[in-house]
């Protein structure tokens, strides 16, 4: 299997991203939220959101999806035996 270093390097400069977010998601109190979710549903209106939850759900899956085939690529690329090993053998 052949390894695509910018797809890993990306999908690491993602994860760094998402975990900046989430931190800033953890020290939100609830006056906050309460704040947020009335901006949301004055933006989109109460029809909308299903739809938008879904959007980002799916792009969740979609996410999690790269970053397991990601993880699977270089588990593969580990187990293969390089040339030299091969010639070692012989």
């Amino acid at each position: 299997a052949h390894l695509n270093i910018r797809r890993i390097c990306s999908t690491f400069a993602i994860a760094t991203f998402n975990s900046k977010i989430m931190v800033l998601f953890l020290n939100m109190g609830g006056m906050e939220w309460v704040v947020i979710i009335f901006a949301i549903l004055l933006l989109f209106g109460g029809r909308k959101i299903p739809e938008l939850m879904k959007g980002l759900g799916s792009g969740i899956r979609e996410f999690n999806k790269a970053k397991n085939d990601v993880s699977e690529q270089l588990k593969e690329g580990m187990k293969e035996p390089t040339k030299s090993d091969k010639a070692d053998e012989k």
